[in-house]
């Protein structure tokens, strides 16, 4: 299966989601997707909004991995200057690794999620400037609602 196909890391999550929340219509047409995010920006970001994009590795195969890069290095930078908070998340070990440190240099934070048994780990790959002493320490986190725990 090509990276990203078939991904339902959010799918159920709509369902219960709260009414502020948002679906973005498919990212498979390119000129679609632009047009409403053009509109996203001239009418839904106020200072503090987020957004969850599902994901880079969906639009990598749609789209292809120069629109991508050109689509992700004109977006990040202005959901930044908008003072927004921007989550994306991409498939581990599907894309090459000149792809991956691209984008990975043109965001901020970089969260590397995985799972070993039947625990759930965060580590910080990067982190644009800040820096605490467990900054970059592996942590296990629990998802409960719309709640992420992590102790």
């Amino acid at each position: 299966m090509p990276a990203g196909q078939g991904e339902l890391i959010f799918s159920d999550f709509y369902d219960k989601a709260p009414p502020w929340i948002r679906k973005v219509p498919s990212s498979k047409d390119l000129d679609r997707f632009h047009h409403f995010f053009g509109r996203i920006e001239r009418e839904f970001v106020t200072l503090g909004t987020r957004f969850v994009f599902n994901s880079l590795s969906i639009m990598e195969h749609n789209w292809g991995r120069d629109a991508v890069k050109t689509f992700f290095g004109h977006v990040c930078p202005a959901l930044y200057a908008y003072q927004t908070l921007a989550y994306w998340t991409m498939a581990k070990n599907a894309h090459p690794k000149k792809f991956c440190a691209i984008i990975e240099h043109m965001t901020q934070v970089v969260i590397d999620l995985s799972k070993q048994d039947d625990k759930n780990f965060l580590r910080v790959k990067k982190a644009g400037g800040r820096y605490g002493s467990q900054t970059y320490q592996r942590r296990e986190y629990a998802v409960k609602g719309l709640q992420i725990d992590i102790p």
